[in-house]
């Protein structure tokens, strides 16, 4: 039976969780340049520049709903684990590795269908 490993899960947890800070941060960075944009108090600045500005944030505050683009690789990695093990939970798995993941890779897993209670 070839599970992988905590160490390897944990890694790549971290990954998985770094992914999503990432997509929350382009969304906070795009609405601060739309900020920006209105500030300018130009109108022919804001009419050039101001719809494709707020499209793009728009487009990168999807994102922020839900972490759609990370679901499956999470639920796969989920998957595996139970899949070629005994345990029944994440959780199971994670207590008796001594395990943990952070806060943001549990909520990715929990929209997964992973509920994670061990938060380091």
């Amino acid at each position: 039976m070839a599970l992988i490993a905590y160490a390897d899960y944990r890694a790549i947890s971290d990954d998985l969780a770094a992914a999503r800070d990432s997509q929350l941060l382009v969304a906070v960075e795009a609405f601060e340049a739309v900020y920006k944009i209105v500030l300018l108090q130009d109108i022919q600045q804001e009419v050039d520049m101001l719809n494709d500005f707020w499209d793009t944030y728009l487009l990168n505050s999807d994102t922020v709903e839900t972490p759609a683009s990370l679901l499956n690789a999470v639920r796969s990695m989920n998957q595996h684990v139970l899949k070629r093990s005994a345990y029944t939970t994440i959780d199971a798995y994670l207590l008796a590795n001594a395990g943990c993941v952070t806060t943001t890779f549990a909520s990715i897993s929990s929209a997964a269908g992973y509920p994670i209670t061990e938060i380091c």
